[in-house]
């Protein structure tokens, strides 16, 4: 993948992650379907199927506006709660660390995001 230049790419990401395989983890590439198939063609917006493809998105964000991740992530919350976080900081999303080098996670990218800026 290319490194994206302002402009040059639509200024809006829709990024679900996760593996449909893993049943609870495939809820951002699912939600992201039913959110691509829901809404007429923008040319404000791209949606993507980031899968388990981590750290490998990063050159995406890079020109955005606004970037919307759609990911299952441990919260406080019972499951299935629908968590929104705006303008979040960083460190906000907790990081939950991977069983192998080749699994990644939205606070894996973003947090590797963070140091780009």
């Amino acid at each position: 993948m290319s490194t994206a230049t302002p402009g040059s790419v639509k200024p809006i990401l829709v990024l679900g992650l996760g593996n449909l395989l893993l049943t609870d983890d495939g809820f951002g590439p699912t939600l992201l379907e039913r959110l691509r198939n829901s809404q007429q063609e923008d040319r404000h917006v791209e949606y993507v199927d980031g899968g388990t493809i981590g750290l490998g998105l990063l050159s995406l964000l890079s020109g955005r506006t606004a970037v919307i991740l759609l990911d299952a992530f441990c919260s406080s919350q019972p499951p299935g709660t629908l968590v929104v976080k705006r303008n979040i900081e960083w460190n906000e999303v907790g990081a939950v660390k991977g069983r192998s080098a080749h699994e990644g996670n939205a606070a894996g990218l973003l947090a590797v995001a963070a140091l780009c800026v």
